[in-house]
């Protein structure tokens, strides 16, 4: 797994992300991500932020909403959960109901089991719409729509996705 972006005259070069080959694996090889020229300057770094968290296993347990958000220099959401979370989007207006078309850094919804669903960040679009070449970092893990789905997560529980809108508190050291 690896990613890179692709060169712009205004962008520094960005380093590879450091990745657990074994959890990699464990889900199936996404490939690699390209950021594509032209990306906004908030979703590119949030992106590469994400993708730095991949293998991390330590301390995302339940804290999905959390890393979501800290990819987008947050401390945390702002939200007690992701369903939380996706209710206060749809709320406002932020939320794609269904749309199984992500763009780039959007986030990702799931009903669960648990009260707290489930988010993930988007790292790699397809305007196709496929779901086996849209990429998301979910907690630990680089995988497509299609691996997750086929995973842990349930694609009739699939809610949508939304504006990448954060409440919490931001990291120390971002704006």
């Amino acid at each position: 797994v690896a990613w890179t972006a692709a060169p712009t005259t205004s962008d520094p070069p960005v380093p590879p992300a450091a990745v657990d080959d074994a959890c990699a694996t464990s889900m199936g090889a996404a490939g690699s991500v390209v950021i594509p020229p032209g990306t906004s300057t908030s979703v590119a770094p949030a992106v590469a932020n994400a993708l730095d968290l991949v293998g991390a296993r330590s301390g995302w347990y339940r804290r999905c909403d959390r890393l979501a958000c800290r990819a987008y220099g947050y401390a945390n959401s702002g939200y007690e959960s992701a369903s939380v979370h996706w209710a206060r989007m749809l709320g406002t207006g932020h939320a794609h109901p269904g749309d199984r078309c992500p763009p780039l850094g959007a986030f990702v919804y799931w009903a669960t089991g648990s009260p707290d669903g489930h988010i993930a960040l988007v790292v790699a679009s397809d305007p196709a719409c496929d779901p086996a070449r849209i990429k998301v970092v979910t907690n630990d893990a680089l995988v497509t729509l299609a691996q997750i789905e086929q995973g842990f997560m349930n694609r009739a529980n699939y809610r949508g996705w939304s504006d990448p809108i954060c409440a919490g508190a931001r990291q120390p050291g971002t704006q």
